[in-house]
């Protein structure tokens, strides 16, 4: 059994997992890390979901255990529809997989939130931390600093994150895969 964990958009790697980073039971498992991928020279990915959809699928083979967070979510659905029996389990928290809520009134108001700044993604008259402010204004967050270099990647790498409700996620998955999912709302 392998362990796989997906973050979202804030923290990466072992960092976005303070409570089970360090667990026995933890011991081997793979810490997605967006800050390795903003490492390499040139613009970030294109498309930060797809990314780690590779990252799963480079290790799927039955015995994979997917854990992932909001935006997480949507990549270990789509790696889990994308290579059927290659992932053996799958734990959800607060996923950002609104393709398969739509209709719901919460989603649809989320969506309608951030929709208009997710249309933005390209603007060149809108710097990353300018579209970070907007993005976390829309979700009623708090605003992200943007202090340092990292925290400035971490905004600039919001860009490459699709609108998860554009995301084509196959129901099916969650009925053939153990799945727990667990939200607040």
């Amino acid at each position: 059994m392998v362990a796989i964990f997906l973050h979202g958009a804030g923290r990466g790697g072992p960092d976005a997992w303070p409570t089970q980073r360090d667990l026995p039971d933890f011991a081997d498992a793979v810490w997605l890390d967006w800050r390795e991928q903003e490492a390499a020279a040139g613009p970030p990915a294109a498309d930060f979901v797809d990314h780690q959809v590779e990252a799963v699928l480079a290790r799927a083979g039955g015995d994979l255990d997917v854990v992932a967070h909001s935006g997480g979510a949507v990549a270990a659905l789509l790696a889990a529809q994308r290579c059927r029996g290659g992932v053996r389990s799958l734990v959800l928290l607060e996923p950002a997989c609104f393709a398969l809520a739509r209709g719901s009134a919460a989603v649809e108001e989320h969506i309608g939130a951030m929709a208009p700044v997710l249309d933005r993604i390209g603007d060149p008259d809108l710097d990353d931390v300018a579209y970070g402010q907007d993005f976390f204004a829309a979700l009623g967050a708090p605003q992200p600093p943007a202090k340092t270099v990292e925290q400035v990647l971490a905004l600039r790498r919001l860009r490459t994150v699709p609108a998860p409700w554009a995301v084509d996620l196959d129901p099916a998955v969650v009925e053939e895969i153990p799945t727990l999912v667990i939200t607040g709302g």
